[in-house]
């Protein structure tokens, strides 16, 4: 399975955690989508869950991709997942 596809597995369960009342501090989202625009117009875009954490919106990419099945996802802030925005800015802004 490719990325899109995990993450739309990942959102399904995700929701129907939610919609049975088990997830009670975060908001599942749709997928997110993030590339690495220092690749240009040839770099793949990467697809994981998203949920937002109740009281600070924050947002955190779910991601198990690269993971054995039934192995627990990747949780990471969506500012710091897959390609750190910060390192872009300050590597663009160079």
């Amino acid at each position: 399975m490719d990325c899109v596809d995990v993450a739309t597995n990942l959102t399904s369960y995700l929701l129907v955690l939610e919609t049975n009342g088990l997830i009670k501090q975060h908001v599942i989202r749709p997928s997110y989508v993030k590339g690495d625009i220092r690749k240009g117009l040839s770099g793949w875009t990467h697809c994981a869950a998203t949920i937002v954490e109740g009281q600070t919106k924050q947002k955190y990419a779910v991601d198990g991709r690269l993971l054995p099945s039934g192995k627990e996802p990747e949780i990471v802030e969506v500012e710091k997942w897959y390609i750190d925005d910060r390192d872009i800015a300050v590597k663009v802004s160079l």
